[in-house]
C-alpha cells in the first residue's frame, strides 16, 4: 500500500506505480484537505489513486487493509 499526502512534484507517481504493479493499493489525498495538491493529484490524474479522501480517513483506510490481509 501507498499514501501519497500533501507535497509538491511527481515523485510519489512513480512509487504509486511500482505499487499497482505489484498488486497493492494507492491511497491520494484529496484537494480539500492537502496543503498542496500537486503530488497527489499528478497521482490521481495518472489513475493511479484507489482512494482518493481527506485526510482524516487515511488511516481508516490502512487499518482496512492491514486486517484484511490478516483475515
Amino acid at each position: 500500500m501507498a499514501v501519497v499526502l500533501t507535497g509538491m512534484g511527481d515523485d510519489g507517481t512513480e512509487g504509486a506505480r511500482a505499487v499497482k504493479l505489484a498488486g497493492g493499493k494507492v491511497v491520494a489525498e484529496s484537494a480539500e484537505t492537502a496543503v498542496i495538491y500537486g503530488m497527489p493529484k499528478q497521482v490521481v490524474d495518472a489513475n493511479l489513486a484507489d482512494h482518493v479522501v481527506p485526510l482524516g480517513e487515511v488511516a481508516g483506510l490502512i487499518g482496512r487493509y492491514g486486517l484484511a490481509k490478516e483475515a
